[in-house]
């Protein structure tokens, strides 16, 4: 399982067991469960052992600079993610993948306000809240 959070997010998978290239390109497919909301993008592989495992840059963030930077949008939640192994960078075509290396569950968690907090500033009076 896979963690990202709102900004900047350093990831360590390790889809090269599967691939059947020597120097494999990946592009990524997330898909929101319950919405079936979908995001494909392409990010390069930074890892300086990419034989034994790949390590990739994502951000999640408000606005798209391109699905070819690992920058995305996508909203809070569970999602189910594939790694799919292509000929070539940057093709975002999934019908162009060679293999599936890699499948798994990512969870995004977004930025929330702060916890709601009351006060008691009268003395005499005792309030209290409950969940209906």
């Amino acid at each position: 399982m896979i963690y990202l959070s709102t900004g900047t997010n350093s990831i360590v998978v390790t889809p090269y067991q599967r691939a059947t290239s020597i120097q494999p390109y990946y592009t990524w497919q997330i898909i929101r469960k319950g919405t079936f909301e979908e995001v494909v993008f392409y990010q390069d592989d930074n890892s300086y052992a990419p034989w034994y495992w790949s390590s990739f840059t994502i951000s999640v963030a408000p606005t798209q600079s391109g699905l070819t930077a690992g920058i995305i949008v996508a909203n809070s939640g569970e999602w189910t993610y594939n790694i799919y192994e292509m000929a070539s960078p940057y093709d975002l075509n999934l019908s162009n993948a060679i293999t599936l290396c890699q499948t798994g569950i990512l969870i995004i968690n977004g930025t929330y306000s702060t916890n709601q907090e009351y006060d008691q500033t009268d003395n005499s009076d005792i309030k209290y809240y409950k969940n209906m």
